[in-house]
């Protein structure tokens, strides 16, 4: 993991056309939550 200093060979990218885009934003496009209501349990579940 990224996290213990092993970065993956391959990590997907993501491109964002906005300028400016929030955090919440940012984690529904990336994939990472579904609706805004889950992109803030991420943040405050410190996911």
């Amino acid at each position: 993991t990224v996290a213990s200093g092993n970065a993956p060979e391959q990590m997907d990218e993501l491109f964002i056309k906005e300028p400016e885009i929030s955090i919440i934003d940012l984690l529904k496009q990336a994939g990472f939550a579904s609706s805004n209501s889950d992109a803030r349990r991420l943040i405050v579940g410190k996911a």
